[in-house]
């Protein structure tokens, strides 16, 4: 609901749908939030797989560099009673399939598990933090946010439920490799 609350308090029409009534085509030339993990959501799959980091869900946040193998870049962590206590989220920016220019996107919410997913959705809900990932971006030479993006939260979640959250880190992604 947060996540759909950004959306129209920038004045963007939102209909929710389950992916189930939906195809990936329909997708094209509209503003679309996604939420899951690419094992369960073939549309969030089919996003994901040019993009340099992905979900492993209940492993990691997997990092794909050009050239070599995929690799856990930040991975779900247990104590020592095997209980979840670090885990990650992933906010993924991309140009909406289909679209000209800059005119809609698609925004996928992900997680190494359901609290990271969350968190990755209320990180991108908040004026906050967007504020700390444009400060982020203009050390990189960035006025505005680019067409496409990754943020890594880090969570911290009790039971699977989320406690607390951070900005991790970021990539711009170069908008040849996004389509």
């Amino acid at each position: 609901m947060a996540a759909l609350n950004t959306v129209a308090s920038m004045g963007l029409p939102a209909h929710i749908l389950p992916e189930k009534v939906t195809t990936v085509p329909t997708l094209r030339r509209r503003n679309v939030i996604l939420f899951g993990a690419p094992e369960y959501s073939p549309a969030i799959a089919h996003f994901l797989e040019k993009c340099p980091l992905t979900v492993d869900y209940l492993s990691a946040v997997v990092c794909r560099e050009p050239g070599q193998s995929a690799s856990p870049r930040y991975p779900l962590k247990r104590d020592s009673q095997f209980r979840t206590v670090e885990v990650y989220g992933l906010v993924t920016v991309l140009p909406s399939e289909g679209s000209s220019g800059n005119q809609h996107r698609t925004v996928i919410f992900s997680g190494v598990n359901s609290a990271g997913a969350q968190a990755a959705a209320e990180f991108f809900s908040s004026p906050e933090n967007l504020l700390e990932l444009q400060k982020q971006l203009k050390k990189e030479g960035y006025d505005h946010f680019p067409p496409a993006y990754q943020v890594v939260v880090k969570a911290e979640p009790e039971d699977n439920i989320l406690l607390s959250f951070k900005y991790e880190t970021h990539r711009v992604i170069p908008t040849t490799a996004a389509h």
